[in-house]
């Protein structure tokens, strides 16, 4: 039987697949090492061409977060803070994909 991997090590690999699928789509990524609020900064274009810059942190669908944490990201960054399992929760922020 394998293990699963430990949660730091998944959420390490789904930050490098989702930067590396944004990159191939256009998106500038800049990951952030040693924020506790979040791991990397995208800017790019919305549908309706607005050049849009946010900051996402990246989870696997098993992490539990607390609510003083999810509070605390809502009020340091209320406007470009994204939390993401995916990549499509990102292009969801910037109205892409929602058809």
């Amino acid at each position: 039987m394998t293990r699963p991997r430990p949660l730091s090590e998944r959420i390490y690999h789904n930050r490098k697949k989702i930067a590396r699928q944004l990159r191939k789509i256009g998106f500038d990524v800049h990951e952030v090492d040693g924020n506790s609020l979040f791991n990397f900064v995208v800017t790019g274009k919305t549908d309706e061409l607005k050049t849009l810059t946010l900051r996402v942190r990246v989870i696997v669908l098993s992490e539990t977060l607390s609510l003083d944490e999810l509070e605390a990201q809502a009020s340091a960054y209320p406007e470009t803070l994204q939390v993401a399992s995916s990549v499509e929760d990102v292009l969801g922020w910037y109205g892409i994909g929602e058809k």
